[in-house]
């Protein structure tokens, strides 16, 4: 397995927009991200995609996948929104009612690869050690299977923290 685990690393300015973590064959990633800076565009998000195909073999940080993946993304408004990325640049998204994020706080985002779904969720912990889900949606999985890898991006300027934490088949 080539994913490092529990390294962390900034995703943005001075450092590539998008970076891959290989994730081979697995069904569930668990990834915690901490949204950072937006850059001034109002549509300026951060996130993880999951399930990557069309992702060049080897791809270095920063090159576009071609194919389908499912994810989380950030708003700068604070907005939390299931992503569909279709390919070619196509994407479908949505807030998920009730769901926004708070600066400062680091969230556990899954995403778990079923017979006929992706089921995503976003998790933090209060101060207290309590876990609570702040987010979750089902999407139907990529038509062109599970890719292997997440990508973790940021756009317009923004910086994205993440630390990759388990993965299972």
């Amino acid at each position: 397995m080539t994913l490092s685990l529990n390294v962390s690393k900034t995703v943005g300015p001075g450092n590539p927009a998008g970076s891959y973590l290989k994730t081979d064959n697995y069904s569930g990633v668990f990834i915690d991200v901490a949204p950072g800076t937006f850059g001034s565009s109002p549509e300026a998000h951060c996130g993880v995609a999951f399930f990557c195909d069309g992702v060049p073999t080897n791809a270095p940080d920063n090159v576009p996948w071609t194919g389908q993946a499912r994810g989380i993304t950030f708003y700068a408004d604070h907005r939390i929104c299931w992503e569909d990325w279709t390919g070619n640049g196509n994407e479908n998204h949505d807030h998920i009612p009730g769901a926004y994020w708070e600066e400062g706080v680091i969230y556990l985002v899954t995403a778990t690869y079923t017979a006929t779904d992706v089921g995503l969720g976003v998790y933090k912990t209060d101060s207290t050690g309590i876990v609570a889900l702040v987010a979750s949606a089902i999407r139907t999985r990529p038509s062109s299977g599970k890719g292997t890898h997440a990508c973790v991006f940021s756009s317009d300027g923004g910086t994205i923290g993440c630390c990759p934490k388990a993965l299972y088949g």
